[in-house]
């Protein structure tokens, strides 16, 4: 039985997409199966690039959770987001 989770190669290559605001590609993954603790790390990668778009559809994901710790980053997301001064991440938070 498959678990429908995005491998440790793909979740770069996702991250990258996220960080770039490419919201077909997110939008795929969360559709192919994406966890919360995986939309939960890209989450973070929105909020800290500024990409309002991709963080819409991946807190549209079940489990996803907008206060985990990111403990590469060092922060939450919303932490990750005012660092930037990304205020429009900030009020999707």
């Amino acid at each position: 039985m498959e678990c429908g989770c995005v491998c440790v190669q793909d979740m770069l290559a996702l991250r990258r997409a996220a960080e770039a605001g490419r919201v077909e590609e997110v939008s795929a993954a969360v559709e192919g199966g994406l966890t919360g603790e995986q939309a939960s790390e890209l989450l973070w990668w929105c909020a800290r690039s500024g990409q309002v778009e991709v963080g819409r559809v991946v807190l549209g994901v079940e489990g996803v959770d907008v206060n985990a710790w990111y403990p590469t980053g060092g922060s939450a997301p919303l932490h990750a987001a005012a660092s930037r001064g990304n205020l429009d991440v900030i009020q999707l938070l």
